[in-house]
């Protein structure tokens, strides 16, 4: 049956990917479109578990894990449909391709696409992990916008030709390693503050998403930096690092905490409405109320008379 779904997988045909001498082929493509699937599933499943095990006021971690996971199914869509790429001559010819037997110029296929995939889905994982740990609003945000210099620096180097694109390499590296330490460190030590949960998933979780992002810079070495590996192959490098980061560690974040005290942690959300207030006559003030429109307040009882002194009451007379 599977063979037969990836027998009619035209996309690299019906998306050329012309003025290309290195680029994805049907395989490279069947294995996006595999995990396409996997992202998609997840996210459904993820949606059905979150509300079927918690109450609303308790999804933010499962809110953040099926943003996630929808980012990233529309990216390996866009990716496996052999879309969303630019053509970048490369610095290295460590892969070559031959017109007979003649080597030709190296033009290698760059998908863009899986940076703003990357832009999206990891802002939503790395704030779960900091408000998990208790960590203070300032240095989540920090953690996150450095996470999201990573992205782009590694983006603009594989949009440029020139060894200039290291530079860029190293911009991105750099922000990895302020990720890493306030992940390790930061987030760690802020979630001692909680239960033994509370630390064991920062310390699991948190130490694995470290490992992996370490694997992300080595990927892009050996693909648009360094033209080491076909494209083929870097799909499944960056493919299998995705799904470890999106889906395995937030299974294994959603298990960890199954049966951590939100309300000790201070992460109930509010079900206060966005943009209107709350009146005494709101639902939520009165949830068992169903008898109708409520009776109106008793009119106010009339003001006493002013007492009169005794000169006021000679002069009256």
């Amino acid at each position: 049956m599977s063979a037969d779904i990836f027998a009619r997988n035209d996309a690299v045909e019906v998306n050329p990917p012309t003025n290309l001498t290195i680029h994805i082929t049907d395989h490279g493509s069947d294995w996006y479109w595999t995990a396409f699937a996997l992202f998609s599933l997840f996210a459904l499943l993820s949606a059905g578990a979150g509300f079927k095990l918690r109450p609303a006021h308790e999804r933010l971690f499962f809110y953040s894990t099926i943003l996630s996971a929808i980012f990233m199914a529309v990216t390996y869509f866009t990716l496996a449909s052999n879309l969303g790429w630019t053509d970048i001559p490369v610095e290295f010819n460590h892969v070559r391709t031959h017109v007979g037997n003649r080597a030709v110029e190296g033009i290698r296929q760059i998908f863009y696409a899986r940076y703003v995939g990357w832009f999206l889905a990891f802002p939503a994982f790395i704030m779960s992990l900091g408000a998990l740990a208790g960590a203070t609003w300032p240095t989540t945000l920090f953690t996150v916008f450095c996470q999201e210099v990573f992205v782009v620096n590694l983006l603009i180097g594989a949009l440029i030709e020139s060894s200039y694109k290291w530079g860029y390499f190293v911009f991105g590296v750099v922000a990895y390693f302020l990720v890493a330490y306030n992940i390790l460190f930061t987030f760690r030590k802020a979630s001692q503050n909680y239960e033994s949960a509370v630390l064991r998933t920062n310390t699991f979780v948190g130490g694995g998403l470290v490992f992996l992002l370490f694997l992300y810079p080595i990927c892009w070495g050996l693909s648009e930096g360094g033209n080491v590996i076909q494209p083929d192959s870097e799909a499944a490098f960056y493919g299998v690092l995705d799904v470890l980061v999106f889906v395995v560690l937030n299974v294994v974040l959603q298990v960890l905490i199954k049966d951590v005290d939100f309300a000790k942690l201070g992460l109930i959300t509010s079900s206060t409405p966005l943009f209107h207030e709350k009146t005494p006559h709101s639902f939520e003030s009165h949830p068992n109320n169903n008898s109708g429109p409520m009776e109106p307040n008793p009119a106010p009882a009339p003001a006493a008379a002013p007492a009169t002194t005794g000169d006021n009451a000679q002069n009256a007379v």
